[in-house]
């Protein structure tokens, strides 16, 4: 332990060095603790090892879970949205059978946790587009029809300043229960054949005012139609995209778009 002199003072870590306060004056010590080795192979570390490994199984199912939605979620993510997903995935494995550690992450029992994720936490979809709306999947799990009746734009859709247009996503994934081998120490898909496979589908271009003029039927079927399994679930997502059209083009606007998980089947 040593003391700091000189006009600045520093506080917190820098490289092995951590600086802090004590006795009213400003320290400096080497920065101790447990290495990997012995997090790693220390009883007394068990709890640990069993966090590490449920957290990490957690980040790696939400990259595939977000890899499955790679073409809409760049348009509608916000910040620290991969942790918030990482974050929903512990969560499901807390609910999971096995030893701490090892427990299992299934999709379908807990609906109730994906059910209404906004990707962007300050665009709540719900804030930005609210018309009536009905959002089923087949009797296989392998198609989703989002169906909107005719609605007046102006009560129910919320555009951003420069907006001309909309249109609206039906992204759909197909993302397995994850299962911890022993073998290889890590989690893997109990379905890795029809892990991730995804579609997605638009309406057209919608002017921002007056009424649709139809009712809007959105149809997205995964490639293929796969034979689903009881250990894989259909995450059906709604988004809202906004455009500005000038001289032809549709030009994508950074504001306002959003999307969320309305469902899984």
């Amino acid at each position: 332990m040593a003391e700091q002199s000189g006009i600045v003072r520093i506080k917190g870590k820098i490289g092995n060095l951590s600086f802090y306060q004590g006795n009213n004056k400003d320290l400096v010590k080497t920065a101790t603790g447990p290495s990997k080795e012995r997090i790693m192979t220390d009883p007394k570390y068990i709890r640990t090892r069993e966090n590490l490994s449920e957290f990490g199984g957690s980040a790696h199912i939400g990259k595939a879970f977000r890899t499955g939605l790679s073409e809409t979620i760049n348009v509608m993510k916000g910040k620290y949205m991969a942790g918030r997903v990482t974050g929903m995935f512990k969560r499901v494995c807390n609910n999971g059978s096995g030893i701490r550690g090892e427990r299992t992450f299934e999709i379908v029992p807990n609906t109730f946790i994906f059910t209404g994720f906004n990707f962007n936490k300050s665009k709540i979809l719900s804030s930005i587009f609210s018309p009536p709306y009905s959002y089923t999947a087949n009797v296989g799990r392998n198609e989703t029809v989002l169906l909107i009746p005719d609605f007046n734009i102006s009560d129910y859709v919320y555009a951003p300043t420069g907006a001309t247009h909309f249109r609206l996503a039906n992204s759909t994934s197909i993302l397995s229960n994850y299962l911890y081998s022993t073998t290889h120490k890590k989690y893997n898909p109990t379905d890795p054949t029809i892990d991730g496979l995804n579609i997605v589908q638009y309406s057209g271009y919608i002017p921002v005012s007056g009424m649709v003029g139809s009712t809007t039927t959105i149809t997205s079927t995964i490639v293929g139609a796969p034979i689903m399994t009881l250990t894989a679930g259909l995450m059906g997502c709604i988004g809202i995209e906004f455009f500005q059209f000038v001289n032809g083009n549709y030009y994508l606007l950074n504001a306002e778009n959003a999307m969320r998980i309305d469902n899984v089947f």
